[in-house]
Parts: structure tokens; sequence; C-alpha cells
């Protein structure tokens, strides 16, 4: 799976510069579950409505990396 998925995402919900920049350096380094840590934080922290796609991919992505569901679930559609 392309971890840049996370950049696109964080992107695509107009996350605060800062995290995208954040999670872009995490990416950058390879460091794929400190950057989707962050994406979730930050979905949750800032309260930002997401789509049920925008769910479903980060469910998926967190999955795969076999990440505690509940970094996702607290803001689950």
């Amino acid at each position: 799976m392309n971890m840049d998925i996370i950049l696109d995402i964080a992107k695509r919900i107009k996350l605060p510069t800062k995290d995208i920049e954040l999670i872009g350096e995490y990416l950058e380094y390879r460091e794929w579950g400190i950057a989707f840590e962050v994406l979730c934080s930050a979905i949750e922290y800032d309260k930002i409505q997401i789509s049920l796609v925008d769910y479903s991919e980060i469910k998926q992505i967190g999955e795969y990396m076999e990440m505690d569901k509940e970094l996702w679930e607290v803001f689950k559609i």
C-alpha cells in the first residue's frame, strides 16, 4: 500500500498546514505509523467532519498497518 495516501487525505480534508507538513515529514522518513496517528489525532482534535469515503480509506489504512482501531473509531461516521 502506498502510504502517501495519508498525506492525500490530510490535504483533501483540509487539515491545518502545520499538521499537513508534519505528516509529510514523517512520511518522508518512512514513519508511516506516526504519520497515521497525526492524521487521526488532528481529525479528532480539530473536530473535522470527514466523508464516508475518507473514513473508509482511513480505516483501511489503519487495518493494513495493524494500528489500534480506537484511532479512527472515535470519528466513525
